[in-house]
Formats: C-alpha cells, sequence, structure tokens
C-alpha cells in the first residue's frame, strides 16, 4: 500500500492538538498538586497548635516539595503554552521552520527539567515533540537541521524566559490573594 503525506496544516493541526492535550494534562497536574500543597499546610498549622512540632516540620518539608515541584510544573506549562501560540502563528500563515525549531528548542529543554523526570510529564513532552519533528519533516526545507539550530539559540530562549515570567507570577499570585484576603 501507498501512504499519501499528510498536508502541512495537517501536520501542524496535529502538533496543535498534541500540545493542547498536555497543557491539559500539566492543569490537572498543577491542580492535583496544589491540592496536595494546601492539605499539607493546613496540617501543619494543625499539628504545630496542637503541639506536635515534629509532625509538623514533617508536613512543612513535604508542603515545601509541593510548592517547589508547582513551580517547575507551572513553568513548564507557561512554556508549553508559547509553544501552542507559536503553533498556532504557523497555522495562521507565518513561517513554518523558524518557529517550529524554536518550538522544539523549548520542548528538549523542557525535558531536560527535573520535572521531565515524572513519567506522566517524560511521555507528554516526547509526544510534543514527535509532532513538531513531524511538522518540520513534512515542509520542504533541504537545510532544515542547519536552521534549526540557528533558531533554538534565539527564538527558543526567549520563549523559555517569558515562560519563566508567567510561571512566577502565577506562583506568587496565589499568596497574594491570601495576604489580601
Amino acid at each position: 500500500m501507498f501512504w499519501r503525506k499528510r498536508s502541512r496544516k495537517a501536520v501542524l493541526t496535529s502538533a496543535l492538538t498534541s500540545t493542547r492535550t498536555t497543557l491539559n494534562r500539566l492543569s490537572e497536574m498543577i491542580r492535583r498538586v496544589d491540592a496536595r500543597r494546601r492539605y499539607l499546610e493546613e496540617r501543619v498549622v494543625e499539628h504545630l497548635s496542637a503541639g506536635r512540632k515534629d509532625l509538623a516540620e514533617r508536613y512543612a518539608a513535604e508542603a515545601a516539595q509541593m510548592r517547589r515541584l508547582l513551580r517547575e510544573l507551572r513553568y513548564m506549562e507557561a512554556a508549553i503554552e508559547r509553544v501552542a501560540l507559536r503553533i498556532e502563528t504557523v497555522l495562521n500563515g507565518g513561517e513554518v521552520l523558524s518557529v517550529v525549531s524554536s518550538a522544539i528548542g523549548v520542548v528538549e529543554e523542557l525535558k531536560n527539567s527535573s520535572v521531565a523526570a515524572i513519567p506522566e510529564v517524560a511521555l507528554e513532552l516526547n509526544n510534543v515533540e514527535e509532532s513538531l519533528r513531524e511538522a518540520i519533516g513534512e515542509t520542504s526545507y533541504p537545510d532544515a537541521n542547519i536552521s534549526y539550530h540557528m533558531a533554538l539559540d534565539d527564538e527558543a530562549r526567549r520563549v523559555l524566559e517569558e515562560a519563566k515570567v508567567v510561571a512566577d507570577d502565577r506562583v506568587s499570585a496565589p499568596r497574594k490573594k491570601k495576604r489580601e484576603g
């Protein structure tokens, strides 16, 4: 049987769907980690008020780990959101190679983070990367690898920096609301 190559638009739409699926799963993971963090912080207060300092310290240590994990997950979420926006830009008529190759650079950078050691996160990042690589493979650019490495430095770094700022804002926003309330 002969397989017909999918169009560039179909491949990019598939990549966008993959990134949105990853975003949904990350959002759910963030919700669960945040719920666990709040539960642990409540136990800290409960045990401190009951005079059980040892237990309170244990709960506080785990709550701190959940906060660190939450910060990294939100960073990853913000970065993947930026990747999705760039794919949408390409679908609306932007240049494929530079945008998609920088998106691959962002995903590769995220795969090096400590959160990527979580199997569910690693699987999602691999799915997004495969979709993006397929999008580049389906384009008719002869020097794709050369352009890919050049785009990785500038655009990918900018995306990651933007994502870090957004993630920091998201992490600090709930604390500000608590202080104000």
